[in-house]
């Protein structure tokens, strides 16, 4: 009888031993599984946030940019005072707005491209005060912007530089001082690049006669 109770003891402790060993693994399991759910949890909402700017800096690229509404070629330029008499174009005027849906774009940012064989020069913003002329302050490689209808929040100031949905502008190219020689029957190309969005490339050729002093390319 004896034998068998000191036997019935030793079962009993192999089982209490083996409950604890089971509830050892069982809590390394939770541990483990907790774990790896951060792990997940953490990756999942990092990707969903890069997901979310990739998409969003997408939308911009394709939807943002800048709308030509006309460009006109004047043949006076105040800084060097010719009159228009004769057959070349001193500054271009390129009035635009936005796209529909665009976001807002900061003209600091943008660059202009204007190749006209054999120059290819690239023009920069150059702000301006409002009692200056804006053509007379376009220089060989920046242009200036004048501000047609800025609807709030409003950006006419001596540092204009942010167009919103809504916004006409005007920008000046000096194209004599730039060396672009536009001439009559003249091919050349414009492209207006901002920061982020779509490129405006606009293809012109220059009238067969210079008649008037302010002429239209579009």
């Amino acid at each position: 009888m004896e034998r068998h109770r000191a036997r019935e003891k030793i079962r009993q402790n192999e089982r209490g031993d083996m409950g604890v060993g089971v509830l050892i693994v069982f809590i390394s399991m939770i541990l483990v599984a907790a774990v790896v759910a951060t792990v997940l949890i953490t990756t999942a909402f990092e990707v969903q946030q890069q997901t979310e700017r990739t998409g969003n800096i997408a939308i911009i690229d394709v939807s943002t940019g800048f709308k030509v509404i006309n460009i006109n070629a004047d043949r006076y330029n105040p800084a060097d005072d010719w009159n228009g008499r004769r057959n070349i174009i001193e500054i271009l005027e390129i009035k635009v707005a936005l796209f529909a849906g665009s976001s807002n774009i900061n003209i600091s940012d943008v660059i202009i491209d204007v190749v006209s064989n054999p120059v290819d020069t690239t023009f920069t913003f150059v702000d301006t005060d409002q009692t200056s002329e804006y053509n007379e302050s376009a220089t060989a490689n920046q242009f200036t912007v004048e501000p047609i209808r800025d609807l709030s929040p409003f950006n006419e100031s001596t540092t204009y530089s942010m167009m919103t949905p809504g916004d006409l502008a005007i920008f000046y190219i000096d194209a004599n001082a730039s060396g672009l020689a536009l001439r009559t029957m003249h091919p050349f190309l414009i492209k207006i690049l901002p920061k982020h969005g779509v490129s405006t490339d606009i293809s012109l050729i220059t009238p067969p006669v210079y008649g008037n002093r302010i002429m239209s390319l579009t």
